[in-house]
């Protein structure tokens, strides 16, 4: 059986324009259920098709606004691939061999360690943590986002999905699977949470360092503190936080708040009139239709310099962007 699925992400159209975007992706069985779990990369889609089989639409079931993650329903269709259900949600120890396999071809990668990415691509965004990883092959791996990464712990589990790839390092990045299973588990996927209590110094029964992190049980390194509420933030979720208040330590149990963005996360292409709202996917969609990067540049100038509550929205007109706060 093929490890892993190819797929196809037909992004919404901009300007009569669309894009294909081809990834991986594989089956996952969790609590007793089959997902197809892949990436989105941030793009605004319209359609997802197996690529061996483009009468096939499938179903979005998640379409993850605080991390790349696109878990689509599983389709009784899909037989002949493999069914992952052993998973090792703590990240890897630096040395550690992963593998994918494609197409009976094994790619093998030795374990860097973990950097924090931004989730929404943005310069001062929520860092979320990546396993960095050394490739050994010299073949081109281009096209193998959203494959599964193994490890071998003795029971040979999924560990992550392979995202990103800088080729001049010779380095690949890895969602870990725990992202994965945090979004399946999660009631809303649409919103980030953070705390407004100042001066935290414990959360639940782990310390808060002086970096501002906190240890993470289940992936078993330090993180960022607002990593952490980025992962174990939900609607209902309780913390009992312990804090510094007039130089006196208070332990109170609440409730997280919703975090407000630079650039809105919603999962599409926003259109007003003539005008499209600059959010997350439409950002990503401009880099990838070769938008000239100066342009690129001035948005980001406008976003970071904008003291108002007000969107950042574009039209075109003659070729040339139009740029204005509503």
């Amino acid at each position: 059986m093929e490890n892993a699925i190819n797929l196809n992400l037909i992004t919404q159209e901009f300007e009569s324009k669309l894009l294909n975007v081809n990834v991986k992706g594989f089956v996952l069985n969790y609590e007793n259920r089959n997902y197809i779990i892949t990436l989105h990369h941030n793009i605004p889609i319209h359609n997802i098709n197996i690529v061996d089989n483009e009468s096939i639409i499938l179903s979005i079931k998640i379409n993850s606004r605080w991390n790349e993650s696109l878990i689509i329903d599983y389709s009784d269709h899909i037989n002949n691939y493999k069914i992952n259900n052993m998973i090792q949600k703590s990240l890897p120890k630096k040395n550690d061999v992963l593998y994918l396999v494609i197409s009976n071809k094994r790619y093998t990668m030795t374990t860097v360690g973990v950097t924090f990415i931004s989730f929404d691509n943005s310069p001062n965004g929520i860092m979320i943590p990546y396993i960095v990883a050394n490739m050994d092959n010299t073949q081109p791996v281009a096209g193998l986002s959203g494959s599964p990464i193994y490890i071998n712990n003795g029971k040979t589990a999924v560990v992550g999905v392979f995202s990103k790839f800088d080729s001049t390092t010779n380095i690949a990045y890895i969602l870990p699977i725990y992202i994965i299973t945090k979004t399946l588990e999660k009631t809303d996927n649409n919103n980030i949470y953070y705390s407004e209590i100042p001066n935290i110094k414990k959360i639940n029964t782990y310390n808060v360092n002086k970096m501002n992190e906190i240890y993470h049980p289940t992936l078993k390194i330090y993180i960022p503190l607002t990593s952490y509420f980025l992962l174990e933030g939900d609607i209902n979720s309780n913390h009992t936080i312990s804090y510094i208040n007039d130089c006196n330590i208070d332990t109170i149990e609440t409730k997280l708040s919703q975090a407000s963005l630079l650039l809105t996360n919603e999962c599409d292409i926003i259109q007003n009139d003539s005008y499209y709202k600059i959010n997350i996917r439409m950002l990503v969609l401009l880099k990838k239709i070769s938008i000239d990067v100066n342009i690129i540049k001035l948005i980001w100038m406008k976003i970071l310099t904008n003291d108002t509550d007000k969107k950042l929205w574009f039209k075109i007109v003659n070729k040339v962007f139009k740029l204005k706060f509503i």
